[in-house]
C-alpha cells in the first residue's frame, strides 16, 4: 500500500502514515477492482509467456521431432550400432512388402532383416577398420528440396502406389542432400556427400529408398 501524500509504502494495517503522518483511510487500505483486474491480466500474461518459452525451448531442443532428418539420424544410428530394428523402422512397409514378394532370396521377412543387418556389419567393419571402434558419424543437411503441394503429392502418391501395389498417401516429401562425416582420434577429413529421398505416410517419415521422390524433379 503507497500513501497517497507522499509516495512512501505503509505497512499493513496502519492508521497513518509513518513519513508524512497523513491519514490513511479505509478505502486506500482495500484493494480496488481496477487494481485487482489489472494484477489479474498480469498474471495470466506471465502464465502465458512462461508457457510460450517452455514450448519454444522444447522445439529448440528436440528440433526433428516432426522431419525427415529423423531418418537420416536412425539410419546412421542403425549403422554405428548395428541396429538392425531400427533400420526396418525407415523402411516403408509397402517397399517391405514389395521385396519380400519380388526377391526371390527372401522367402520370409526374416531373411530379409538377416540380409540387411549383413550390411549394418560389414559398413561397421569398415568404419572400424578406418577408424577404430571409438567412432561417431554426424551428418549436416546441405540443401533441401520439400513438397508439401496438392498437385506433387498427387503425382508422387500414384507412382508409390503404382510401384508397390499399395493405397498410400503421401502428405510429404523431400529430397536433400547430406553431408556425413566419421568422427575419430584419427580420423582425417572424410566428408561424404549423397541424395537422399523421404516421404510421409500417416504422420511418420521414411527413407525413399528407391528415390521415386525423383520423379518430381523431372
Amino acid at each position: 500500500m503507497v500513501c497517497t501524500k507522499c509516495g512512501k509504502s505503509i505497512e499493513k494495517g496502519r492508521k497513518y502514515c509513518g513519513f508524512c503522518g497523513a491519514e490513511v483511510s479505509e478505502a486506500e487500505t482495500k484493494p480496488s477492482k481496477r487494481h485487482t483486474v489489472i494484477l489479474a491480466i498480469i498474471s495470466v500474461l506471465a502464465v502465458l509467456f512462461i508457457t510460450t518459452m517452455v514450448i519454444i525451448m522444447c522445439m529448440d531442443f528436440f528440433p526433428n521431432q516432426n522431419s525427415y532428418t529423423m531418418v537420416i539420424e536412425k539410419e546412421l544410428n542403425a549403422i554405428q550400432e548395428i541396429d538392425v530394428n531400427e533400420y526396418m523402422e525407415i523402411l516403408p512397409k509397402d517397399y517391405i512388402n514389395y521385396t519380400l514378394s519380388t526377391n526371390k532370396n527372401y522367402k520370409k521377412y526374416d531373411d530379409m532383416v538377416l540380409d540387411c543387418e549383413d550390411k549394418l556389419w560389414q559398413e561397421n567393419r569398415s568404419n572400424k577398420k578406418k577408424y577404430g571402434t571409438d567412432f561417431k558419424i554426424v551428418y549436416e543437411v546441405q540443401s533441401e528440396v520439400l513438397y508439401k503441394d496438392e498437385k506433387s503429392l498427387t503425382k508422387l502418391t500414384n507412382e508409390y502406389n503404382n510401384k508397390y501395389g499399395s493405397t498410400a498417401t503421401i502428405e510429404e516429401a523431400a529430397k536433400a542432400t547430406v553431408i556425413t562425416e566419421v568422427k575419430a582420434a584419427n580420423a582425417e577429413k572424410n566428408s561424404t556427400s549423397s541424395e537422399m529421398c523421404f516421404i510421409k505416410i500417416d504422420g511418420t517419415w521414411y527413407l525413399d529408398i528407391d528415390n521415386i521422390t525423383d520423379l518430381l524433379s523431372l
